[in-house]
């Protein structure tokens, strides 16, 4: 255990310092233009308060909707990731905002290496959990965009977790001693936490909860469908998503949505 532990620190020691690459240079690396979007939302909470429910941010032109935005409204992803850097940046100081948005994203890819290789190590052994840990800690592609200003990687991390503390609940028996009901229910409501700031971080999480579908198949096989508190699961992992897609459909907030129709080929 102790050896275990020694070599997943030292994965993890190695990968926050390559992430640390051009930590200090301007955000003008590839994907710029996402990055300052995301961190320029944070700077407006910074600097005009947590007006979670209408982000906004300083391009009031009709680039981003083709509709003209005098409001600065920038409805995308609900914005966990942006709450997570300005408030850091207000109440920590020491580095600028951008700087907090990268350690945000590291942080959150350290993470991520650690609920993959509990993952990997529970449905396999320990020698496949630390390789896997290894290559998504130092994998060029993923050191690369564990340190941009965006949230994929906090929902990487999120969703990781979610799947994780699902295996767990989903595995302990119906019933059982007080003990075992009380780490039944925190197993649950972890699950439920995590799984739903995947979702409210970027929609496509839903695609990856593939895992959890696949466990939940794997416990009750077609019997799933009658499990109640499978149902209150995904009930409470997707209502935060669907309640901030309805707010923000708002017809006073519309020009804040970017447009999207070249996601399904509308620009040709």
């Amino acid at each position: 255990m102790k050896k275990t532990l020694i070599i997943l620190f030292l994965i993890l020691v190695g990968a926050f310092f390559v992430r640390l690459h051009r930590f200090d240079w301007p955000v003008a690396d590839w994907h710029s233009w996402r990055q300052v979007d995301t961190s320029s939302v944070s700077r407006t909470f910074v600097q005009e308060g947590y007006d979670v429910s209408r982000p906004r941010f300083p391009d009031l032109s009709k680039g981003v909707s083709l509709i003209d935005n005098p409001q600065g409204y920038r409805f995308v992803e609900f914005p966990i990731y942006n709450v997570a850097q300005a408030f850091l940046y207000q109440n920590i100081g020491r580095f600028t905002l951008e700087q907090w948005g990268r350690l945000v994203t590291i942080f959150s890819s350290l993470v991520s290496v650690v609920f993959l290789y509990l993952l990997v190590t529970k449905y396999t052994n320990f020698r496949t959990g630390i390789m896997s840990a290894f290559f998504l800690a130092f994998v060029p592609f993923n050191i690369y965009y564990s340190r941009t200003i965006l949230p994929d990687q906090s929902m990487v991390a999120a969703l990781l977790g979610g799947t994780y503390f699902f295996s767990n609940w989903i595995e302990l028996p119906e019933v059982g001693s007080r003990k075992l009901e009380v780490r039944k229910l925190l197993y649950f409501m972890l699950a439920v936490i995590f799984t739903a700031v995947a979702i409210l971080l970027k929609p496509y999480a839903l695609f990856f909860t593939l895992p959890i579908i696949y466990l939940a198949w794997h416990r009750f096989g077609f019997a799933l469908f009658k499990q109640w508190s499978l149902w209150v699961f995904l009930i409470l992992c997707v209502s935060p998503f669907v309640l901030w897609r309805g707010w923000m459909s708002r017809p006073e907030f519309i020009e804040g949505i970017p447009r999207n129709n070249w996601l399904f080929n509308g620009n040709g």
